[in-house]
């Protein structure tokens, strides 16, 4: 399934906003994409 890249990572953001504590493991299995997006997500929104 294509996804746009700008809905997937506001995704991602609302899932850490959610919960700080959530593993780039866990958001990247249920957004379906690969743990290295996740955390490059984190790195650009200025989190840990």
């Amino acid at each position: 399934m294509y996804r746009s890249g700008k809905s997937l990572y506001e995704r991602i953001r609302r899932y850490r906003r959610a919960d700080f504590m959530v593993p780039a493991r866990f958001l990247a299995r249920r957004c379906r994409v690969r743990r290295n997006t996740v955390a490059n997500e984190y790195r650009s929104a200025g989190g840990s």
